[in-house]
């Protein structure tokens, strides 16, 4: 029988891919509440990441932005040396409650979350890198987010309780 699957693709890499192979007998058919609670760690933990530039993330600080394009940013009254954030539009799509671009699907047995729009085709390009723009991991989580994630779906499928920390 298989188990609960809490699985993430985010443009081709998987984010997060594991299975609760003990609970496939407890799952709920509502998993709503839990997967609320996730998303509101996963906007932290991305607005952590926009803050540290990349430093919060397993990969290491985002690489500098050259200095052709820092200053055409400040030519343009863009803040020229903050990196992702020209016009705020992506960070907003992926942190803010609500946007525009944002992509947020909560049902009982899914979670869809991410950006469309031109904020969606920007983090794909900064996610992945291409030609002369460096890979800049923005859905880039430690392994102690994963296991919080997958925790926290425990705790609901055996309790009906997000536990300690989780806000909905």
């Amino acid at each position: 029988m298989a188990g609960v699957r809490l699985r993430w693709p985010v443009f081709g890499d998987e984010i997060i891919d594991r299975e609760l192979l003990r609970f496939s007998e407890r799952a709920v058919s509502d998993m709503r509440p839990a997967y609320i609670a996730i998303v509101k760690d996963i906007k932290d933990a991305t607005r952590e990441q926009f803050a540290q530039e990349g430093g919060r993330g397993t990969g290491g600080a985002w690489p500098a932005l050259s200095p052709e394009y820092a200053a055409w940013k400040g030519a343009q009254d863009f803040s020229p040396g903050t990196i992702l954030r020209a016009t705020n539009e992506m960070y907003e799509a992926l942190t803010a409650e609500a946007h525009p671009d944002q992509v947020l699907l909560i049902e009982g047995q899914g979670l869809t979350f991410g950006a469309t729009g031109f904020s969606g085709l920007k983090g794909y390009w900064h996610q992945q890198g291409s030609g002369n723009l460096p890979v800049r991991k923005i859905f880039d989580f430690t392994e102690l987010d994963k296991s919080t994630w997958v925790k926290q779906l425990q705790r609901y499928i055996v309790s009906g309780e997000l536990g300690p920390g989780a806000i909905v």
